[in-house]
């Protein structure tokens, strides 16, 4: 309701309370983009999980998991005083209002990390306390091990940590030494057996600082009731049930056979019967010995009878003994005669049954060239990789091809086909048709071609494949030059492994069409040159180039690229950056350059990148640097200048630096270091790392002493360069003033040093 006051314009009819006037005072100014905290101090963040509920897609390998996140910091910047404002102890503020620690799930099996449901408010406390309990919901990668389905048992692991920070701004806590399920909703399919979780720190090579980890591993069981109702029972019942007519037909055979030979028949076979039997087809049933003794039965009962007609009267006053025995002679041609057909029956019906039981195992129960039902056998002779991803076009069970003395074995998952994985052989088997365009319809998660187990591939152009794949490792497999959009179709691909190879070349616009890929991993191959655009449209996290055999870094050499993150160049034989050879690399955070031969940088070549969070040119041939060379790195956090030729390090050429929280000048040549320049240019330095360098005692203490009282650390131990005093420093006992020159320097300082500095 409003009420009209014409001095003064529409006016509520209420009066602001003390919870409007909090938020106005704490959001007022607040930056919730930087992170609340002095730049020398660590966020605590504490982690809890409370598991909801889970669905485990065989088909995709994945577990997805309803939960409750529970984290909990400190906001320096969110303290006040309860008694101004009427007592207010606990205020809600949204979650994009404030600052939030970038938690994430590493091992995502979705481009979404974490997906949270609804606004849920965050509750602050008044000494800075901020507690939030989303609900959320991700999806996380998951080995599935189907050797005792349905009677098996899964392991799930999520990871989580923070993307950016490092644990020296970032560190996580458990809030309890497990997960919670008291409020787990039952699955019908598997139950949790078993949660644990727990802290670990990851060390990566592109950076010097430990990276907190909370682990959470979970333990399913499958529910198997449901699997022998639907599944095991009926499939020992179909097994009997099936064979239950050829039992049945068994037993009627049999009456029948023993009918017929064990009863006395007053009359005599039929001619139409008897005929085929005694002849021909009688033989080729196996029934010679009953004819034979048909044959004769019949030759002396006919004798007999011709005598009879010569007896006297007194043989037919014989005793009814004597004339029943001749009654019983007269009838055994024809009881053998009825045994000659039974025998037919038997051998006749051994025949039909037989017969049907190869029929039927051959309809209802094939079996796989592998010997196993998730196994389909292939065999080819793969001259590029375009070959070998046509074997997955149609997924055919127990289909076989062997060619050229190998056989390719390609095991799915019983799942259908969600993993394709080809192992090799040796064996000497004879050639079968190719199977290229036989497997068009195949949905697989990857392939897996481990080098050692098949023929080099030429070369890799794989597009005329099938559009589902996610993970593609070629590694070991002399694969030589990778063609202009070859995964032009593979759209989802998120994990490319293409390291070990002997790859020399990548046209442009060869992972062209790749917007979510995770990895993509070139290293150890024997590319020499990067072609402009052979990134063109990559979105990727990870690019790994290292050891390589680059040499330069030419002009828009990473122009096209989108949303690269991290980018390898070590171990390369990299002499020369051009000025604009980082074009395009505009979400850059991390630029790993350590371990080449760069003597210079050219001046503005970090102009494009700033972003950039991590830079390290350690293991270089640098020895100075011009004011104005690290222009435009506004956002760098790290920068690593350690095991270069640097003499005389300049505070200047820190001026852009904004964020600089650690510099690494160690195991160089400096003897002269500038403290105050580089605290002035440089006001959020945290941790400085000067070891083994040709720093004076007196100026070496002077330094340590200046940094100590704007509370940085340094780091400075005993290196080859050094003794270390009575007081702990590690330096030189020389004392250096700038007059002295520095091939003098090092000549006296030690010789063995200046043989192994190597000038450009």
């Amino acid at each position: 309701m409003w009420r009209r006051d014409d001095e003064i314009g529409p006016q509520p009819i209420w009066n602001s309370t003390h919870t409007d006037k909090l938020r106005q005072d704490l959001l007022l100014n607040y930056d919730k983009f930087a992170r609340p905290a002095q730049h020398y101090n660590v966020t605590k963040v504490r982690f809890g999980l409370t598991i909801r509920h889970i669905e485990l897609n065989e088909f995709k390998s994945s577990l997805v998991v309803h939960t409750w996140i529970r984290l909990a910091w400190k906001d320096e910047k969110l303290k006040w005083n309860s008694s101004n404002y009427g007592g207010l102890t606990t205020l809600n503020l949204a979650d994009h209002e404030i600052w939030q620690p970038d938690i994430f799930l590493y091992n995502s099996a979705t481009s979404t990390a974490i997906t949270h449901y609804g606004n849920i408010h965050c509750v602050v406390h008044n000494q800075g306390d901020v507690l939030w309990v989303p609900p959320s919901q991700f999806s996380v990668l998951c080995s599935l091990n189907l050797k005792y389905w349905p009677f098996d048992t899964q392991h799930c692991e999520m990871i989580f940590g923070s993307w950016t920070y490092a644990g020296d701004q970032i560190d996580i806590d458990l809030i309890e030494n497990k997960t919670k399920l008291d409020l787990l909703i039952a699955n019908s399919e598997w139950e949790i057996v078993k949660t644990s979780i727990s802290k670990t720190f990851k060390y990566y090579p592109c950076c010097p600082d430990p990276y907190p980890e909370v682990s959470v591993r979970i333990i399913l069981n499958r529910i198997s009731p449901s699997y022998k109702a639907l599944i095991i029972t009926p499939a020992f019942v179909l097994f009997y049930s099936s064979s239950l007519y050829v039992v049945a037909f068994s037993l009627i055979t049999s009456v029948v056979v023993i009918w017929l030979s064990r009863t006395k028949h007053s009359s005599p076979l039929p001619w139409v019967i008897k005929q085929p039997l005694t002849g021909t087809f009688g033989k080729l049933l196996g029934l010679n010995t009953y004819i034979q003794q048909s044959s004769l039965t019949s030759h002396r009962v006919t004798a007999e009878e011709m005598r009879d007609h010569q007896v006297t009267d007194f043989e037919e006053n014989n005793s009814g003994d004597e004339h029943h025995i001749i009654r019983s002679s007269n009838k055994m041609p024809i009881q053998q005669d009825w045994i000659l057909f039974a025998a037919a029956i038997d051998r006749l019906s051994f025949c039909f049954f037989w017969k049907l039981n190869q029929q039927f195992h051959k309809e209802k129960f094939p079996v796989p060239s592998s010997g196993v039902s998730t196994s389909l056998v292939v065999g080819q002779k793969i001259e590029n990789v375009t070959a070998l991803l046509l074997i997955q076009e149609k997924a055919v069970m127990g289909y076989s091809s062997r060619s050229r003395g190998r056989m390719w074995r390609c095991a799915s998952s019983s799942s259908g086909h969600d993993v394709l994985v080809l192992k090799g052989e040796n064996k000497s088997v004879s050639s079968k048709p190719s199977v290229q365009g036989v497997l068009k319809s195949a949905v697989a998660f990857g392939i897996y071609l481990p080098g050692s187990l098949a023929e080099p591939l030429r070369e890799f152009d794989p597009t005329k494949t099938p559009p589902r794949f996610f993970t593609i490792t070629f590694d070991r497999r002399g694969i030589r030059f990778i063609t202009g959009r070859a995964f032009s179709t593979l759209s989802n691909v998120q994990y490319i492994y293409l390291q070990s190879n002997s790859i020399q070349e990548i046209a442009p616009e060869a992972f062209w069409g790749l917007r979510q890929v995770y990895e993509l991993h070139l290293e150890n191959n024997q590319i020499s040159g990067l072609n402009p655009g052979f990134l063109d449209d990559l979105e990727a996290n990870t690019v790994d180039l290292s050891n390589n055999k680059i040499k330069i870094l030419p002009n828009s050499a990473f122009e096209g690229s989108l949303g690269i993150l991290i980018l390898d160049l070590s171990k390369n034989l990299i002499k020369t950056v051009e000025a604009d050879a980082f074009v395009g690399l505009e979400s850059l955070e991390v630029l790993n350059l350590e371990h080449n031969q760069i003597c210079h940088l050219t001046l503005g070549v970090f102009k494009h990148s700033s972003t950039l969070r991590r830079l390290n040119l350690a293991d270089n041939k640098l020895t100075k640097f011009t004011i104005g060379t690290f222009s435009g790195l506004t956002n760098l956090n790290s920068l690593i200048l350690a095991n270069n030729t640097i003499s005389v390090f300049d505070g200047n050429i820190l001026i852009p630096f904004n964020h600089l929280s650690k510099l690494d000048v160690s195991h160089n040549g400096i003897y002269y270091f500038d403290a105050n320049s580089i605290h002035i240019n440089v006001p959020t330095l945290k941790t400085l790392r000067i070891d083994d360098n040709l720093l004076s005692c007196i100026h070496l203490t002077n330094v340590i002493q200046f940094f100590k009282k704007v509370h940085v650390e340094v780091v400075n131990t005993v290196g080859r360069y050094h003794v270390q005093n009575v007081n702990g420093i590690a330096c030189t006992e020389m004392v250096l003033t700038q007059a002295v020159d520095f091939e003098q320097f090092l000549k006296v300082a030690n010789e063995d040093t200046k043989k192994s500095i190597v000038y450009c």
